[in-house]
C-alpha cells in the first residue's frame, strides 16, 4: 500500500515533464495533473455552462478524455491550454447552434433582476454571443494566451482578438464593474 507522500516528487515536476511521465506509462502522474487543473477546469466549465452540476459531470468527462489521450499535446504551448481546449470542445461543440440548451435558461435569467455582483456577471456572460463568450472565458477565467484561446476555439488569433475585444466592450457596457 502506498502512503500519501509516495508521489510527492511529482509536485515538483513542470507540466511538460509531468505529462511526459504520464505518456511514458507512469499512471500516478495523471493524479497530479488532475490535482493541478481540476479547480481551474471546474470554474471554466461552471462559467461556460452556468450550472454547477453539469460542470461537475463535464469535468469528469474532460478528465477521462485527457487521461485516455496518453499522447503528447501537440499544437498547444501548454498543458493548461490543451486541457482547456478539451473542455471547450466538450462543452461547446462546433455544430451547436447559439441557443442550443440555453434558450430557456437565458429567457429566465433575463426576466430576473440581478441582485448580486455574481448574478450581474452571469447576466453579462449570458448576453454575450457564444463565439465571443468562449475565448473571453478562456483568457479571463482560464488564463490562456490569445494564441492558445484561438487554438482551443479553432479561430485565428486575429479573429480571437476581435471577439475578445467585442466581449470586453459588451461586458463593460453591462455595467457590472461600474461604481454605484
Amino acid at each position: 500500500m502506498q502512503t500519501s507522500g509516495t508521489h510527492d516528487h511529482l509536485r515538483d515536476l513542470s507540466d511538460e515533464s509531468l505529462w511526459k511521465a504520464y505518456v511514458d506509462g507512469h499512471d500516478e502522474a495523471f493524479a497530479e495533473v488532475r490535482r493541478r487543473y481540476q479547480g481551474l477546469l471546474f470554474r471554466y466549465l461552471a462559467l461556460s455552462l452556468n450550472d454547477v452540476r453539469a460542470a461537475a459531470q463535464q469535468l469528469g468527462t474532460v478528465l477521462c478524455m485527457a487521461a485516455a489521450w496518453r499522447k503528447p499535446y501537440e499544437g498547444f504551448d501548454s498543458l493548461k491550454g490543451w486541457l482547456l481546449a478539451v473542455a471547450t470542445q466538450q462543452v461547446v461543440p462546433a455544430h451547436w447552434r447559439e441557443d442550443h440548451g440555453l434558450t430557456e435558461f437565458l429567457t429566465d435569467l433575463k426576466r430576473r433582476e440581478p441582485v448580486s455582483a455574481a448574478e450581474q456577471i452571469r447576466h453579462a456572460l449570458a448576453d454575450m454571443k457564444r463565439e465571443e463568450r468562449q475565448p473571453f472565458l478562456l483568457v479571463v477565467a482560464g488564463g490562456l494566451s490569445i494564441a492558445e484561446a484561438a487554438k482551443a476555439c479553432r479561430f485565428t488569433p486575429d479573429h480571437t482578438v476581435r471577439l475578445i475585444a467585442r466581449a470586453c466592450r459588451e461586458f463593460a457596457r453591462s455595467g457590472v464593474f461600474s461604481k454605484e
